[in-house]
């Protein structure tokens, strides 16, 4: 039969405990890092019904080092101004308030955001936001006619989130970052299945309480996605889709030899159009920008290739037969040193959220506004590898089982099935159609099984296998047919055939652990953690990938 038990997370914490424990971070956040008082005082100021420059003039040159970095930029090639700017009056009256308020909102960071982190990590991150800021500019004036000073803004602030998670995370943070520098991988995507959200959030609950429009701060939000981004209304919608095609701008240069490009003229296309040309256009200024602006914020920025040179190599790249095996055959040295830092940063962010102190909480008074708001796209649930985690009844069954396969001198296997990035599908399909999509998989799961395993779904897009009497290469063909089977069905949709799946695109992370010779008192922990593991490594490979291991 199939065996449906409460929904529980075999590796995290419950959404709730999710919700609270990004609430409670974010809280900690927004109280360590506020805004210097003289940017603070510019916002407040320019918000006003009536605008006084003289008043702003007068409030900046309480900060002569940010006047001086004003003036730099207001004078290099970004604004393309025909004559030397030499003073706060005359930037305000070539520029008008709105530029001015951006280039002080930007590079006003709070100094304590900035302080001890590591000098290669600092630089990267200043590295990635410049040349963010100025794809977001240039697409914003080339290819969706707004404003290239806020998606100059957005750009520059979208990563934010990811210096306070530094900062505040520490060596754990640190070593997940140079990871994914070092072996390419999707960023956001790690940190929602390590974390349960991502810097994404961060970086928008920070700038909201620095009093940033909720048009910027919901642009900032949304994830680089084309399908929750064209369902966002307003004028945070063109800011989002901007931000999404800078990100893989940027991303393209950073891993020439992943699939940014192809997601980057695939994102131009549903966001009305953006050809190699423009791309090849504004990598271009992207070149000849990001040295300037890093030389007149005195910034050091890691070295290497151009970004003209990178897309050159990145579309290269496209043609490469062998990038789509590529993620099969990632070593699993590389596999393990990623996991590692995982469950590493796990750790270190509940026991930071553990830490916020009661009064700081009490008094920013955002623990139940943050976990309120929390968009369900980054409401997704924590990993964690504690097996303390299982549910008894799993647990009780895993034991049963390893106990009648010692007995009948048999092996006993079992997996843990998830439907990668299962939270979006409530995005694409609707929240009752994704529910009915994933009970789909799960009677597929039990038809694949021949019901001869048993079943357990543990979650809403996540399955437990029991499967006695199979070996590791036996369990592993099952379900890759099953695996298989659904990618089909994916593809079939996406040609516009008529398809149970809809226009969503499935595909599924199972990670698979096999107990060959049962011994007497083998812990049915052991088992499931290690099953949990596989499947954690699976996903983390980019999902769609099957992870084994055999006792």
């Amino acid at each position: 039969m199939f065996l449906s038990l409460m929904p529980f997370s075999p590796r995290a914490m419950n959404e709730t405990n999710s919700a609270a424990t990004l609430a409670s971070y974010v809280a900690r956040v927004r109280h360590l890092y506020t805004l210097p008082a003289v940017a603070a005082e510019v916002l407040r100021l320019t918000s006003e019904p009536t605008v006084d420059a003289r008043s702003i003039k007068l409030c900046l040159e309480n900060d002569p080092a940010l006047t001086t970095r004003i003036l730099r930029v207001v004078n290099s090639s970004l604004f393309g101004l025909s004559r030397q700017v030499t003073d706060l009056n005359q930037a305000l009256a070539l520029l008008g308030v709105k530029p001015l308020k951006m280039l002080v909102l930007g590079f006003s960071l709070p100094r304590n955001l900035q302080s001890s982190v590591d000098a290669q990590v600092l630089a990267r991150y200043w590295k990635h936001s410049l040349l963010k800021a100025i794809a977001s500019r240039e697409l914003a004036t080339r290819v969706f006619r707004i404003s290239g000073d806020e998606a100059f803004l957005a750009g520059l602030l979208q990563d934010v989130g990811m210096l306070a998670m530094v900062q505040d995370l520490g060596e754990s943070f640190t070593r997940f970052l140079d990871h994914v520098a070092q072996h390419g991988g999707n960023l956001l995507d790690l940190e929602l299945d390590a974390l349960g959200f991502d810097h994404l959030v961060v970086s928008s609950r920070l700038l909201d309480s620095w009093g940033l429009p909720e048009t910027m701060t919901t642009a900032i939000a949304a994830r680089p996605d084309c399908e929750p981004i064209l369902r966002l209304s307003g004028p945070a919608k063109p800011i989002a889709m901007t931000l999404h095609l800078a990100e893989l701008l940027v991303r393209m240069t950073e891993q020439p030899y992943g699939s940014a490009l192809h997601e980057l003229l695939f994102a131009g296309k549903a966001y009305g159009g953006i050809s190699l040309e423009t791309v090849q256009a504004i990598a271009q200024v992207m070149d000849e920008r990001i040295g300037e602006l890093a030389n007149v914020l005195n910034l050091e920025l890691p070295s290497g290739k151009t970004t003209s040179e990178l897309l050159i190599a990145a579309h290269a790249a496209l043609s490469d037969v062998a990038a789509e095996a590529s993620r099969e055959m990632i070593a699993t040295g590389v596999e393990e040193q990623l996991l590692e830092s995982t469950l590493a940063l796990r750790e270190q962010i509940a026991t930071t959220a553990r830490s916020t102190s009661s009064s700081a909480v009490a008094s920013s008074g955002t623990v139940t506004t943050a976990a309120a708001s929390l968009p369900h796209s980054v409401a997704r649930e924590s990993r964690s590898s504690n097996t303390s985690n299982f549910d008894p009844g799993l647990a009780g069954l895993v034991t049963s089982a390893i106990a009648q396969a010692r007995n009948s001198r048999v092996p006993v296997s079992l997996a843990f099935v998830e439907i990668d990035r299962a939270t979006d599908l409530c995005y694409t399909l609707g929240t009752s159609a994704a529910a009915g999509l994933m009970h789909e998989v799960g009677l597929a799961l039990y038809e694949a099984v021949h019901g001869e395993g048993r079943v357990i779904e543990i979650a809403s897009a996540r399955w437990a296998v029991v499967l006695l009497d199979y070996q590791r290469s036996a369990a592993t063909s099952v379900l890759r047919q099953l695996q298989s089977q659904w990618k089909r069905k994916s593809e079939s949709a996406d040609r516009g055939e008529k398809s149970s799946v809809a226009t969503a695109s499935i595909s599924l992370s199972i990670g698979i652990a096999t107990l060959a010779l049962p011994s007497k008192n083998f812990p049915s922990e052991q088992l499931l953690a290690a099953a949990d593991r596989c499947l954690t490594g699976a996903m983390l490979s980019g999902g769609d990938t099957i992870k084994t291991i055999e006792f």
